[in-house]
């Protein structure tokens, strides 16, 4: 049972910004791929922020992302449209996963 859904507007508040509120589960699915940084110490704030949400007596945080450099050491694994979509993302700036 879904008992609250919130999603955050760009132009209400960012991840990159203290949030507001205390929630049990915090999901940051398909997040920290698309903020610009060459590493998760680059992401820390965001990171923070999400966090930040738990409700400290039994809040969970979860989440999922797409591997960036990772997976261009795999690339025979990848495949070859798994590497030019994420190469193309990065280079418009949807992703920031490659440094």
């Amino acid at each position: 049972m879904i008992v609250a859904d919130i999603t955050i507007a760009p132009e209400e508040e960012s991840v990159l910004t203290p949030l507001k509120g205390k929630f049990h589960s915090v999901a940051a699915n398909f997040l920290f791929h698309c903020l610009r940084g060459s590493n998760l110490n680059d992401k820390f704030n965001a990171f923070q922020n999400c966090a930040s949400l738990v409700d400290p007596e039994d809040g969970v945080f979860f989440g999922s992302t797409i591997l960036g450099r990772e997976i261009m050491k795999d690339s025979k694994n990848a495949g070859k449209t798994t590497l030019h979509v994420m190469e193309k993302f990065n280079d418009w700036g949807v992703f920031g996963n490659i440094g």
